[in-house]
Parts: structure tokens; sequence; C-alpha cells
């Protein structure tokens, strides 16, 4: 099995934040459970993603920023589900 690159998802919560470190397979599989689960925002490299469609351990080797957020009451939803 190949192995693929270590990517850090930061997790901000009111408490304040953890660093994941996982290899880029683990991580797509923990955004993809994360970015289904409606009190949480995914974010890489500065884009809300309401899905991963399309968007594979390449992707997730390249994103110089992958912070996960609770979802925030108010403001201006600026979502992109890959529409790059």
């Amino acid at each position: 099995m190949k192995t693929t690159k270590q990517v850090t998802i930061k997790i901000i919560s009111f408490e304040g934040h953890t660093e994941l470190n996982l290899d880029a397979q683990a991580a797509l599989g923990e955004l993809g459970k994360l970015v289904n689960d409606p009190t949480k925002w995914v974010y890489i490299d500065g884009t809300h993603f309401t899905t991963l469609a399309g968007f594979g351990v390449a992707e997730l080797e390249a994103a110089e920023d992958i912070t996960v957020t609770n979802q925030l009451g108010g403001g201006n939803d600026q979502s992109n589900a890959l529409a790059r």
C-alpha cells in the first residue's frame, strides 16, 4: 500500500484547538465524516466545503491549510462545493 503525505487538520472550538496529524488517506476519511456533520464547517485553503465529492488524496496533500470549526450563527455562506 502506498504511503501518503502527512497532513494536519486544525479543529477549532470554543475551548481552543486541536491538531490531528494523519496521513492524507486517513485525513480524507475523517474530513468526510466531519463535512457531513451539520454542526461542523470544513475549510480547505480558506474555502468552505459542504461536500468532498471529487476531492481526493492528491488535492488534500497539496492543501496548505485544513481547518474544521463549529458552525457559527449568522454570516454569509460562501460555500464552494468544488466549483473551481
